[in-house]
């Protein structure tokens, strides 16, 4: 699903609470940007039917370049991970 069908979906779901296709595209947006906030300020992000976001701070590393097999420095940073919950883990296996 893409972020246009689900704006789509949030309309025609929603059909008495979001009143045309641009107040479901704000909805979208909002909830989109504090998830990216929650996340960006070390947060997590739990939502209970779906699973949790959360951020994790992964070391510096070596690497390699696959085209010319050259040593390099992976230097550390922080990144996202989603932990899917199990009532989800259970319809997708």
């Amino acid at each position: 699903m893409t972020k246009a069908e689900l704006i789509e979906e949030v309309y025609r779901q929603c059909d008495q609470d979001v009143e045309t296709k641009a107040s479901a595209r704000r909805v979208v947006d909002k909830v989109l940007d504090l998830v990216i906030d929650a996340l960006a300020r070390g947060d997590e992000v739990a939502l209970p039917p779906l699973g949790k976001f959360v951020t994790v701070q992964r070391n510096a590393r070596k690497g390699r370049n696959p085209h010319t097999g050259e040593e390099l420095d992976i230097p550390a940073r922080r990144a996202v991970k989603f932990k899917p919950s199990a009532s989800l883990r259970g319809l997708v296996a």
